[in-house]
């Protein structure tokens, strides 16, 4: 512990992929509370780590992910788009909630058509550009998704004209193997263009995952099914999908009845003596 130099730190630092933002923020956390541990229990005169400086990561609030949504028109528009091999890519994260990584990582087994679900258990990682197949981002992570019956034509379709006759065979395989499809390779082959076509260049793939919870929740879904869906092991992340507005209340004051045989008009001049 005592070794540690701010060099140390600085080079560890510098190592680390930019790139995933929220990751390096917890990683220089959990560095600092060690180092700081270490100093209030006399191990160090000073935490080497306080030459790191942490940077705000954004945080995902009700309205950044409103204002990331795609309208129901443009769902259906990006699909169209979209090469039909990579097509259910697409469906998975507007239909099913999934995470690109989750969808990478699905072989044919994950898929029953008989019960209508996917069966979410892994997920892709990449370190140095190499894919590596591991386990989902929580343990909550690992669930069985609906299949929405508008999704399974497209569902039927990759299964019979995309993917290998074998139960493991991965359902998004690369060009040259069978092995998973490399995210690079999608986003700058297929997404980027996809979504620049429909007019929504700055809109990600996790979008449609928040485009697709929303929709749940707008059907009436509840916490704790949203939190079934997306993964969720926190209810505070689910109900950022409850959305509150003054339309969204107009439409709920609109459909509020005690009793749909009793009209206000009948308690008129009961209120009007009393």
């Amino acid at each position: 512990m005592i070794e540690i130099t701010k060099s140390d730190c600085s080079k560890w630092y510098e190592g680390l992929d930019k790139s995933q933002a929220k990751m390096v923020d917890s990683a220089v956390m959990v560095l600092k509370l060690i180092l700081n541990n270490a100093k209030k229990f006399d191990l160090i005169t000073k935490s080497p780590a306080d030459v790191i400086q942490r940077k705000k990561t954004s945080r995902t609030t009700a309205q950044t992910i409103g204002n990331a949504l795609l309208t129901e028109n443009e769902v259906l528009d990006l699909i169209e788009v979209t090469p039909s091999k990579y097509r259910l890519i697409t469906v998975l994260g507007a239909y099913c909630g999934l995470r690109i990584g989750e969808a990478l990582a699905l072989q044919r087994d994950d898929i029953d058509l008989k019960n209508l679900t996917v069966r979410v258990n892994k997920q892709v990682q990449y370190s140095a550009g190499v894919a590596h197949i591991t386990e989902p981002k929580t343990p909550k992570s690992k669930r069985t998704v609906p299949i929405p019956d508008e999704a399974v034509g497209y569902f039927k379709e990759h299964l019979a004209n995309y993917t290998q006759r074998f139960p493991k065979s991965y359902l998004f395989a690369r060009p040259t193997d069978s092995k998973p499809l490399a995210r690079t390779y999608y986003n700058d082959k297929v997404f980027n263009k996809a979504r620049k076509e429909i007019g929504r260049s700055t809109f990600r793939f996790h979008d449609l995952r928040h485009t697709c919870l929303t929709h749940y929740a707008r059907g009436g879904a509840t916490i704790k099914d949203l939190m079934a869906i997306a993964g969720h092991s926190m209810a505070e992340i689910a109900i950022l999908y409850q959305e509150t507005s003054d339309t969204r209340l107009r439409e709920l004051a609109s459909q509020f009845n005690y009793n749909h045989n009793i009209h206000l008009k009948d308690y008129q001049g009961t209120v009007n003596n009393g």
